[in-house]
């Protein structure tokens, strides 16, 4: 068993489920209770439906091999799994079934295209570590022959796209420090299947905090950059922190010494609210430090840590706490404890009246708030602003954890028109400020709304089957080629 877990994800070059050929460049993620990922629907071919994997309950079983040549997945789901996943994919027993089982119980072949560091190699066999079965490197590169020979998998070449020139296009807010830079290529990341990047998360966020809020709540706000927590965790990989002999405290030293000098001129005791938004493993979401004001006051007549909130049953009450909104659902325990921990060391680095001071779940109680999920792969960043606006548009009345009601906090046609909102918003500022750089390239939102009203149509839908999907199957009917097929594999495995 590996030190510890980190959520991660993968993308595939290949895959199939059963005999069902998902394709490739798919991402997935991996949290420490469960599996994630977007496949096209058999029938409405431009429908992404999220699979969703309890990894403790839902799977029996996971073949794991990883080489300089090949890096595989094979998961066995539980029967009831696949019963469901075949549901919401809209496949018959047949398509789904695995040819390679003489059972019939499907299985989901992954073949990674994401390079298999070390890191990632320890957090998968730490995830699946009760049901994982490695495999040689022959049987490995046996088990990809069988599966390319019956067209389930293809090598794909890789091709390399030309450069595009780049250019800036607008800064915002204009002739002042800290402004951001938005160039060409950043702008049309808002085409519509496309991952933002983190200039238009930045520049949407302060465009939030500089034209949506008044004076007063402005300076009761701080949001960093996504490069803050980057660089707080970017220690974690060194030699020195994995030293196991070394305290809580000096790794902490560690960490807080990489981001020090960010944005120290900041009082952070005296805010409402601190803004992180974090790009992991190619997925945005947000975390949101609440209250550090109260923590400042309380503090400051007394170092003892514990933070003791008055309130009676019924009223709304602040306090305190660490909030993830994450448009996956995922757990991110590590993320809130690094962001005590440099809330530590910054309180510590501020006044010597601190220097006892070490947050924990008692005094900054950290919460997953359930919040509307994204409906494909690529629009978490979206997601993430999307909350961020609701955060003061529609704010949160009562702290008292863990937060409820916000499953429905904005409807999903916010989500649909966003990216031509940032679009017309961008286009905008530019004619405002630097209209010599106009006009703006043309984006085509359309197929994104109809891509949207087919998930919502599917979503309505939801179990109905057919027998009708397009897929590339195995010939079940030779008895030749299925005798072969199963014979080798179960040699295989």
């Amino acid at each position: 068993m590996v030190e510890k877990f980190e959520e991660l994800s993968f993308t595939i070059s290949n895959g199939c489920i059963g005999s069902y050929v998902i394709g490739g460049k798919i991402e997935v993620f991996i949290g420490e209770t469960k599996l994630l990922f977007y496949v096209k629907h058999a029938v409405k071919d431009e429908t992404l439906v999220p699979i969703e994997i309890d990894i403790e309950n839902e799977t029996s079983k996971v073949v794991y091999s990883h080489s300089e040549e090949n890096h595989l997945i094979l998961i066995y789901p539980v029967p009831a799994k696949v019963r469901s996943i075949r549901n919401e994919l809209g496949l018959n027993e047949d398509m789904f079934r695995c040819p390679t089982s003489t059972h019939h119980l499907s299985r989901i072949f992954f073949a990674l295209s994401t390079p298999v560091t070390e890191k990632l190699s320890k957090n998968i066999s730490y995830i699946f570590y009760q049901k994982i079965d490695s495999i040689s490197l022959e049987k490995s590169k046996q088990l990809f022959k069988i599966y390319e020979e019956l067209n389930l998998i293809t090598h794909l070449p890789t091709v390399k796209e030309p450069q595009k020139v780049d250019y800036i296009i607008l800064t915002y807010p204009p002739n002042t420090r800290g402004g951001v830079s938005i160039f060409m290529n950043d702008f049309m990341d808002l085409s519509p299947g496309t991952y933002l990047n983190d200039a238009i998360i930045h520049f949407y966020i302060k465009y939030i905090v500089h034209e949506k809020l008044s004076e007063d709540q402005r300076k009761r706000v701080h949001a960093f950059d996504s490069f803050f927590y980057k660089k707080l965790i970017s220690a974690l990989d060194q030699e020195e922190l994995q030293n196991k002999r070394m305290s809580v405290e000096d790794k902490a030293l560690i960490m807080y010494s990489r981001v020090s000098k960010w944005d120290e001129k900041i009082n952070l005791l005296e805010k409402d609210f601190i803004f992180v938004p974090i790009l992991q493993h190619d997925h945005w979401f947000l975390a949101v430090i609440c209250y550090p004001r109260l923590i400042g006051k309380t503090l400051h007549y007394d170092t003892h840590v514990e933070i003791n909130v008055k309130y009676d049953k019924f009223s709304p009450i602040i306090q305190p706490c660490i909030l993830i909104f994450d448009s996956l659902g995922m757990d991110r325990p590590h993320v809130i404890k690094n962001l005590r921990l440099f809330l530590s060391q910054r309180c510590k680095a501020m006044d010597t009246r601190f220097e006892l001071l070490n947050f924990d779940k008692n005094n900054m109680p950290g919460c997953y708030v359930k919040v509307p999920f994204q409906q494909n792969y690529y629009d978490c960043g979206i997601y993430l602003l999307q909350y961020v606006e609701n955060f003061f548009s529609n704010p949160i009345k009562d702290y008292r954890l863990p937060i409820k009601n916000l499953t429905k906090w904005f409807d999903l046609d916010v989500i649909l028109h966003k990216r031509k909102f940032l679009r017309d918003l961008i286009e905008l500022l530019v004619q405002r400020y630097e209209p010599e750089k106009l006009p703006l390239p043309y984006i085509n939102f359309d197929n994104n709304i109809m891509n949207y009203e087919e998930t919502h149509n599917l979503t309505s839908e939801k179990g109905n089957t057919t027998n009708d999907a397009n897929c590339n199957l195995i010939d079940l009917d030779n008895p030749v080629e299925k005798s072969i097929f199963l014979f080798e594999l179960m040699r295989i495995i």
